[in-house]
């Protein structure tokens, strides 16, 4: 009875290490291979629930069936151009579901860390590799055909802007995705299924960097330069236009002012030669008679002032009193007397003629009463004054010792000399501020 209960008890625990050796249980986030004495044995076990197997000959592999990360290490990479960026890589994969991917992924690699050591080499080989076939702006660059925001001014094409603001064809996610396509088909056989990969971090080795900031500063300074250029451009042609404006403005001045100064000369030659003439024109000379039957002439005259006492008059017209006969220019009064020919002067002041005299010096319009029944209208015709013609003469002699004498003038005079005489009346003797 006794060893009947021993046997009983060994075959219980037989059974029971029969059961927990053959029985697994697969979960969800797993999949299990199956190897007996190190072979793959059937299929994938995919399922989660419970399983068995052979106990004791048959052992059980579990394999992750969720997405795992990698995280490459930061290495420095070359570009297209030899410039070298410090590039870090991340990606995610996991275990090939398709076909005989499991038992691909266990012969192959046998568990996670040697799938590790593999994506290590693979992806940082592809990623070297992508690097190396693009430019540091294709790489840095998010997306391609991206319109750079800038200035609308710098839109003018020159070659200071072509070279900052280059349309790019590609971006990092081609670069990504370039790096993708390359190492997927080689991961796929090793029983990895990579679902992506990105740069987490792209930095400049400090060679790079210190070339950048230069690009970046020389390219500053070629639009500085240009913004320069223009300005100064435009400056030249605000200040071409001042000087155009300047000279436009000087130019009518100085046409006023000739103008100006050829009307003052115009009135000055004018009140120079009245002065030395002072002429007045006789526009009108009429032969009036009094109620009393005294006959008398009314001069009408172009100046306010009229005839002064001792002026002498000139007859210029052909036309006047009634002419001598065979003689033209000999005029007669009413009496037969000959008054003069054109051209003589008749002095106003006295008594000749038949009782002529001036009655109304300061009028433009005077009458001279006459003896006799003179017929009389002359065309025109001036007088002089003696006392006109020496302040004329005064004057023109002024203005000539203004042009010829000045600081570096000698001259030599004689003692009877009008401009010795006149100096010699004046007081010559220094003021305060011109003294030394």
């Amino acid at each position: 009875m006794r060893i009947k209960l021993i046997l009983i008890l060994v075959a219980l625990v037989i059974g029971l290490i029969a059961l927990f050796g053959s029985a697994y249980v697969v979960q969800e986030t797993e999949q299990v291979i199956i190897t007996q004495f190190g072979k793959v044995v059937g299929d994938p076990v995919t399922d989660a629930g419970l399983h068995f197997k052979i106990p004791l000959v048959q052992d059980v592999n579990r394999i992750e069936k969720r997405f795992l990360p990698w995280d490459g290490p930061a290495s420095e990479m070359s570009t297209k151009k030899k410039d070298f960026l410090i590039i870090d890589t991340f990606a995610r994969w996991r275990v090939s579901q398709e076909g005989d991917g499991p038992k691909l992924y266990f012969t192959k690699l046998r568990d996670e860390r040697t799938a590790r050591s593999r994506l290590d080499d693979i992806l940082g080989s592809e990623t070297r590799n992508a690097v190396a076939k693009h430019e540091i702006i294709e790489i840095i660059r998010t997306t391609k055909d991206r319109v750079p925001q800038r200035d609308e001014s710098l839109l003018v094409s020159d070659d200071a802007n072509a070279t900052i603001f280059t349309v790019l064809n590609t971006g990092r996610e081609d670069v990504e995705q370039e790096i993708f396509e390359t190492a997927a088909p080689k991961l796929k056989k090793l029983g990895i299924e990579l679902l992506d990969i990105r740069f987490k971090r792209i930095n400049y080795n400090e060679i790079v960097r210190r070339q950048i900031y230069a690009s970046m500063i020389k390219e500053r300074e070629k639009i500085a330069k240009r913004y320069r250029f223009e300005g100064d451009g435009e400056a030249a042609r605000i200040k071409g236009e001042k000087e155009r404006q300047l000279a436009v403005i000087a130019s009518e001045a100085y046409k006023t002012v000739e103008e100006i100064r050829g009307d003052a000369d115009a009135n000055a030659t004018a009140i120079y030669s009245a002065a030395y003439t002072n002429k007045t024109t006789i526009s009108k000379m009429t032969n009036h008679t009094l109620d009393d039957g005294t006959p008398y002439i009314t001069i009408t005259t172009s100046s306010p002032h009229g005839l002064e006492t001792g002026s002498i008059v000139k007859i210029a017209g052909t036309k006047g009193y009634k002419t001598k006969a065979g003689d033209p220019s000999t005029y007669l009064d009413g009496n037969g007397t000959e008054v003069g020919t054109q051209g003589e002067a008749l002095k106003i002041d006295t008594v000749a003629n038949g009782n002529w005299s001036v009655t109304d010096v300061n009028a433009s319009t005077f009458t001279i009463p006459k003896s006799g029944n003179a017929e009389y209208i002359a065309d025109s015709g001036y007088y002089t004054s003696p006392q006109a013609t020496e302040f004329y003469m005064f004057l023109k002699t002024l203005e000539t010792y203004r042009l010829i004498l000045d600081r570096e003038t000698s001259l030599i005079m004689t003692t009877d000399s009008p401009l010795f005489r006149l100096l010699k009346i004046l007081d010559v003797s220094p003021t305060e501020e011109a003294k030394p």
